[in-house]
């Protein structure tokens, strides 16, 4: 039997409105079932958030109330380990809670005055912190044990000792400037607060490392101290004064000098002299001398020479000069006999 193409043509959309109809009554199927499932789901997490289980749980801790002229020396846990028994959505809430208030520790309420002269140390067995801990939790919570079983204190009488303020700074100066002399502190010393044991080796404090950028005159800032565990400082910060100069190039002259020759010769350099160029602070520009260099010909260095030539030496120079450079630094030589 032939089909027309009309024929054909209806057939398709048929089969097509078919398909829809099947493909929309199999989707509402899935839906219907993935709706029951989650119902299913909720009643189930109902049911078991009511029940109560074992679990452990991290509490952050905060002591106060700690010996005002004594100084903790111990590390203290800063948190406890909490075996509890609960019900599930207090576990949950718990574990949802971005971060929970810590467990005040009141060291007040340990039956023992911290602060008598005699008492460094002490010793709190945690099983005796169950109530305050209750007390400060959800009620609903039970604690079965904590960890650790037992916090240590460790105190030491507090002293003062005033100690200088020294550099940890980095500085990168601007082209053509340098620093001009040594950095000054204001104040130049502080009082520090602590125990013994650390004030008594305690030389100086530093400055926190840092790196200061783009100096092209002197100035000043202000800088943090590196802190000291165990320790407080009278202030946090000092001035800092930084003396900065532009440079100017400096050019001289320098004889070279012979060393290590053995009497009975003579070392003869050629040329006598040589040409050295640096950077010195703009203001210390007259105070700086061809003097101030000395340029050596060593005689031991003979045996280390290139051809017929001895390497130089830049033995001394001012601190004020940098950037140092000369010109030959090599020479020429003859040995003579003296008569």
């Amino acid at each position: 039997m032939c089909l027309n193409p009309l024929s054909i043509l209806k057939f398709t959309a048929l089969k097509k409105i078919y398909n829809h109809h099947l493909f929309i009554r199999i989707d509402r199927k899935i839906i219907t079932y993935l709706i029951f499932v989650v119902i299913a789901t909720i009643f189930w997490f109902i049911n078991k958030v009511g029940n109560e289980f074992s679990t452990t749980i991290d509490y952050p801790v905060t002591y106060v109330n700690l010996p005002s002229k004594k100084v903790l020396v111990s590390d203290l846990p800063k948190s406890l380990h909490l075996s509890i028994n609960a019900y599930g959505y207090d576990i949950l809430r718990y574990k949802l809670s971005s971060e929970p208030y810590p467990i005040i520790i009141d060291a007040q309420k340990f039956g023992v005055d911290l602060n008598k002269q005699k008492i460094n140390q002490y010793r709190l067995a945690t099983r005796y912190l169950r109530e305050i801990i209750n007390s400060q939790i959800s009620s609903e919570i039970r604690i079965i044990d904590i960890m650790p079983d037992t916090i240590y204190f460790q105190f030491s009488h507090q002293t003062n000792k005033k100690v200088p303020v020294k550099s940890d700074l980095k500085l990168e100066f601007e082209k053509e400037s340098m620093l001009n002399g040594p950095i000054v502190f204001k104040p130049d010393s502080i009082k520090v607060s602590g125990p013994n044991s650390i004030l008594d080796t305690l030389q100086y404090v530093t400055t926190k490392q840092q790196t200061l950028k783009g100096f092209d005159e002197s100035t000043q800032k202000n800088v943090e101290l590196q802190e000291i565990n165990n320790t407080q400082f009278e202030i946090k910060q000092v001035v800092a004064l930084i003396p900065v100069s532009k440079l100017t190039e400096a050019v001289f002259e320098i004889p070279v000098i012979t060393i290590n020759v053995p009497d009975s010769l003579k070392l003869i350099t050629f040329p006598g002299t040589i040409k050295l160029s640096c950077s010195v602070p703009f203001d210390k520009y007259t105070l700086t001398h061809a003097s101030d260099f000395l340029v050596q010909a060593d005689y031991k260095d003979i045996e280390k020479q290139v051809g017929l030539k001895l390497p130089l030496i830049l033995s001394n120079s001012p601190s004020q000069a940098i950037n140092i450079s000369f010109s030959p630094q090599s020479v020429e030589f003859i040995l003579e006999r003296n008569k």
